[in-house]
């Protein structure tokens, strides 16, 4: 399962589509994959331009997921924490500013 707030994930892979400004969390499930299944998959999507089994795509501002057992977070590759966790999408709530000279 993937929460997203970008229409890619890593080496910017196509994911679930969506919007970063649309103030909705897309949320792609790959139901009945283990990791092997889901590790082919994205090599599919790699070398051929989309999934072998696409993914249920949800769209929401908030998602709650939760686990029999403990399974680990990660966010941008790194260890962010454990199930249970809710997701939350805050429209508006990051603001970029580039350099004049990096706009040219």
């Amino acid at each position: 399962m993937l929460v997203l707030n970008s229409p890619c994930c890593a080496w910017s892979l196509p994911a679930a589509g969506g919007s970063m400004h649309d103030g909705l969390l897309e949320v792609a499930i790959f139901p009945g994959m283990g990791r092997r299944d889901l590790i082919r998959s994205v090599v599919t999507l790699w070398r051929e331009g989309h999934y072998e089994d696409p993914p249920i795509v949800l769209r929401e501002r908030e998602v709650r997921i939760e686990a029999d057992a403990p399974l680990a977070i990660r966010a941008d590759g790194r260890l962010a924490g454990a199930l249970p966790a809710t997701f939350r999408c805050r429209a508006g709530e990051l603001a970029v500013f580039v350099p004049e000279a990096a706009r040219a």
